[in-house]
């Protein structure tokens, strides 16, 4: 595994922030397949009564998508519907396979999967680090979690879910 300094700037100039370093929306692409193995993420696109559903995660004070990473031994259909519940709190649903994504970070790239749906209940929220679920009409401004990354997979799916 190659390492990296505090000091070391990456290929393009810009310099190492350490593994959670803010990446640009240039480093967010849309591969046309992606192999299951290599998913690492999921992140779901999805409404209740026409409306986009999005978190407000109690560590980082943000909103959010719901999504999250997969488990070892699950299929990323099944950590959407996972993440979904632990999210949401979303007991009936449908989700469908809306494409794959990835990001380039300072320490490689990794790969995501993306779903939309509808959510048609939801029960208690689970105690894991979600505060707060909220239906919108559009993702709020400012304050976002992953603000490079999500609304770039906001515009490619847009008009998909």
């Amino acid at each position: 595994m190659e390492s990296f300094s505090q000091t070391e700037p990456l290929e393009d100039g810009r310099p190492y922030l350490g593994p959670a370093a803010k990446v640009t929306p240039e480093d967010v692409f849309f591969p046309p397949s992606v192999p299951d193995c290599d998913v690492s993420f999921v992140v779901m696109l999805v409404r209740e009564n026409g409306r986009l559903l999005v978190c407000h995660h109690q560590g980082r004070g943000e909103w959010e998508l719901p999504g999250g990473r997969r488990e070892r031994g699950e299929t990323p259909f099944e950590a959407a519907a996972r993440e979904l519940w632990e999210e949401t709190g979303a007991l009936e649903f449908e989700l469908t396979f809306l494409g794959w994504y990835g990001v380039r970070g300072p320490e490689g790239q990794t790969f995501g999967a993306a779903y939309s749906g509808v959510v048609s209940s939801r029960g208690d929220l689970p105690p894991y680090e979600i505060a707060s679920v909220c239906p919108v009409d559009q993702v709020p401004e400012g304050g976002c979690a992953y603000p490079e990354i999500q609304p770039a997979i906001l515009e490619h799916f847009a008009g998909r879910f």
